[in-house]
């Protein structure tokens, strides 16, 4: 594999890279050096299940060979016993005005998860698969750069009945240039994993709001997190903004209003009508990840003798349906385990 390098010095143009050797844009980046010079690698592809291949290939799969994961979930998650709860955090991009600097800042971002007390929590934050956790993870400096793209993503690695009680911070400072550099933190903003409603922060990009450093002191994490979630009590940095994508694979947190209503049905009994005529909202994927615990949140609803019970078989029959449709063919097994081990209901039978 050929090596490339950015034409110029520009810390975003390192970004952009991959987007200038695809295109050909020979004005954004040098050329290879010369031939013999390059990263040198072997591909083997091996079939199986991870343990039958660690099995097969003993002196090639060890105990410290990095399992890299995908970002999202296989096609027969719940068949390998798949349990996951990762949350992968990008950083997309900023803007850090200089104030009254002559030059703009040398950007540098700390990355870490904190409790509701503003507390540091150890060993929860990973750069990379296969190297180990940490309490913080420091960007690489924008010098002097004001619009800044980044390219680092972290995951974050929450126990799920915590997930309401951290948060991940973000502290921007500027890192000083000479013989003993200093970082002079200036702003701080954080991103709740759990929404009002208690489901998992959906997918996408946040725009995050922007504190002086001086709220550390204060109680600002119960301050709206997002631009656009409401006006905050404390003071903003209005000239700085930045954002981050986040994704979420978790096979114990729904990012889903209608299935978390579902599973919590007994806080709504007022309102179960609605829960019921809600489980048609939940998408195909969503309910097969939390087939099991929907099964028994339906047949506690018909148990339980509600006067709703008809609209709950309308939703036993909505969810046999959607895991009986052909494109969720392979994961029949789920319902046929189901009923086979977990099903012992005799008033519903």
């Amino acid at each position: 594999m050929e090596i490339y390098s950015s034409a110029t010095q520009y810390a975003n143009d390192f970004a952009k890279l991959q987007d200038y050797v695809i295109a050909g844009d020979r004005t954004n980046f040098l050329p290879p050096p010369e031939k013999g010079n390059g990263l040198f690698g072997s591909l083997k592809c091996m079939y199986g299940s991870l343990e039958k291949v660690q099995e097969e290939y003993p002196l090639k799969i060890r105990k410290n060979t990095a399992i890299c994961r995908k970002l999202g979930f296989s096609d027969t998650i719940a068949k390998s016993g798949e349990d996951r709860h990762d949350i992968f955090i990008e950083l997309v991009s900023g803007y850090f005005d200089k104030g009254p600097k002559k030059s703009n800042k040398n950007v540098e971002i700390h990355i870490c998860v904190v409790d509701k007390t503003g507390r540091v929590i150890e060993n929860l934050v990973s750069c990379g698969q296969g190297t180990e956790t940490i309490g913080m993870y420091r960007t690489v400096m924008f010098y002097h750069t004001a619009q800044c793209q980044f390219v680092d993503t972290v995951r974050v690695s929450v126990p799920a009945n915590h997930m309401d009680q951290y948060s991940v911070r973000f502290i921007f400072g500027h890192m000083s240039a000479g013989n003993r550099p200093r970082y002079d933190q200036h702003a701080v903003a954080f991103l709740k994993l759990v929404t009002k409603e208690g489901t998992a922060i959906p997918d996408g990009i946040h725009e995050l709001n922007l504190f002086p450093d001086a709220v550390l002191t204060k109680d600002y994490l119960k301050e709206p997190w997002e631009v656009g979630d409401g006006q905050p009590s404390l003071p903003l940095v209005l000239k700085d903004s930045f954002k981050v994508r986040t994704v979420i694979c978790s096979t114990d947190l729904t990012q889903n209003v209608d299935l978390l209503r579902l599973l919590r049905w007994s806080n709504h009994k007022h309102h179960l009508k609605q829960v019921m005529l809600g489980v048609k909202n939940i998408p195909g994927d969503e309910l097969l990840k939390f087939l099991k615990v929907s099964l028994d949140a339906v047949f506690d609803i018909v148990e339980d003798g509600s006067d709703d019970s008809i609209l709950a078989f309308q939703s036993l029959v909505f969810v046999l349906s959607t895991v009986l449709e052909r494109r969720y063919a392979q994961y029949k097994f789920l319902l046929d385990q189901f009923l086979e081990n977990s099903f012992e209901r005799p008033q519903v039978y």
